[in-house]
C-alpha cells in the first residue's frame, strides 16, 4: 500500500518558468481527455434496452433478409479473417480481461476499499462466465444429439470423429458467436453504468468533509485516496471498453449477415437476452441478495445515463 501511495502523490513543484512552459500543453491534454471521455460515454451509456432491441432486430429481421437475398462477399464473410480469428474466437477472454480490472477499480472506489463489498461486485463476472460456459455447452450438446454425419459409416456417429474423418456434421447449430457477442455487449453495457456521474464522487467527498453523514473518517480518507489513484486507470479502461464494444458490434452484424441461418441466430440471441434479463434486470435488483448491482456502494453518486 505504501508503494501505491507513493505513485499517487502529486508531482513535485516546478519553478515559475517551468509552469509557464508546460501550462498550455497541460490544458490541451486535459481538454483532449475530457473530449475522449465524453465520446466514450456517449457510446457506452446508450440505453441497454435500446441496444437489445437493435440486436434482436438484427438477429431476426436482418437474418431473415440475408437468408432470402444473397449478400455480396466481403472481408468479414471469410471465417479466417483477422478479427474473427484473433478476437471473436477468444471473445469472452477479451471481454472478461477488460471487465475484471474495470469492476475492481470502480467498485473498490465507491465501496471505499471494503473487500466484502468489492467481492460482491466481482462475483457478477464469475456468474456471467458461468452462464457463458453453460449456454455454449448446451449449444454444442444440442448440435451433437440432433446431428448426423454425411458419412454412412457407424464409426463416424460423433461430431469430432465425423469432422476428423473429413466429413460434415449436420445438426441444429445455434450460433455460438451470436450468443457470445450479444451477451458480451449486454454485460459491458450493464457494467459500465457505474461511470455515469463518476465526477460527482469529488462532490460527495467535499460534502462529507464539510458535513460527515455517510462515511467514517477512515472511509473518507480511503475514498479520497482510491478516487485519485483509480480514476486515471478507469479512464484508460473506458477507452478500451469503448473500442471493444464497437468491434463486438461490427462482428455481431457480420455474423448476422454472413453466418448461420435465422433460427440458429435467433435462438442464440434469445438465450443472451434471457440470461441478461434474469441476472441484471431481476436477480441483482433484489435487495439484500448477493451480489450487488453495478454502482451500489457506500456513497451515492450515479445519475441516470
Amino acid at each position: 500500500m505504501a508503494q501505491t501511495r507513493m505513485k499517487c502523490e502529486p508531482p513535485r513543484k516546478h519553478s515559475t518558468t517551468e509552469k509557464k512552459s508546460v501550462a498550455e500543453p497541460a490544458s490541451f491534454r486535459k481538454f483532449l481527455v475530457i473530449l475522449i471521455m465524453h465520446l466514450c460515454k456517449k457510446v457506452l451509456l446508450i440505453n441497454t434496452v435500446a441496444k437489445l432491441g437493435i440486436y434482436l432486430c438484427g438477429a431476426s429481421v436482418v437474418s431473415l433478409f440475408t437468408d432470402l437475398v444473397p449478400v455480396p462477399k466481403s472481408y468479414f464473410s471469410e471465417k479466417k479473417n483477422f478479427f474473427n480469428t484473433f478476437f471473436v474466437k477468444l471473445g469472452w477472454g477479451w471481454t472478461i480481461s477488460l471487465l475484471l480490472p474495470f469492476v475492481y477499480y470502480t467498485s473498490s472506489t465507491y465501496c471505499c476499499g471494503q473487500k466484502t463489498l468489492v467481492r460482491q461486485h466481482m462475483a457478477r463476472l464469475g456468474i456471467a462466465t458461468f452462464f457463458w460456459y453453460s449456454c455454449t455447452t448446451i449449444f454444442n450438446w444440442v448440435e451433437n444429439v440432433t446431428g448426423m454425419c454425411t458419412s454412412a459409416e457407424m464409426e463416424h456417429d460423433r461430431k469430432n470423429l465425423c469432422i476428423e474423418a473429413g466429413y460434415e456434421w449436420i445438426g441444429f447449430d445455434a450460433s455460438g458467436h451470436t450468443f457470445l457477442l450479444m451477451y458480451s455487449l449486454l454485460v459491458i453495457s450493464e457494467e459500465v453504468k457505474c461511470i455515469s456521474g463518476w465526477s460527482k464522487i469529488a462532490d460527495a467527498i467535499k460534502t462529507e468533509e464539510e458535513h460527515p453523514t455517510r462515511l467514517t473518517a477512515e472511509q473518507l480518507t480511503t475514498l479520497k485516496f482510491l478516487y485519485g489513484c483509480n480514476t486515471p486507470k478507469i479512464k484508460g479502461l473506458i477507452v478500451c471498453l469503448t473500442l471493444l464494444q464497437i468491434l463486438w458490434e461490427v462482428m455481431f452484424f457480420a455474423t448476422v449477415i454472413y453466418f448461420h441461418n435465422m433460427p440458429q441466430k435467433l435462438i442464440a440471441a434469445a438465450f443472451a437476452s434471457a440470461v441478461w434479463l434474469f441476472t441484471y434486470q431481476t436477480w441483482y435488483r433484489i435487495e439484500k441478495i448477493w451480489p450487488l448491482p453495478p454502482g451500489k456502494g457506500l456513497i451515492r453518486y450515479m445519475v441516470p445515463p
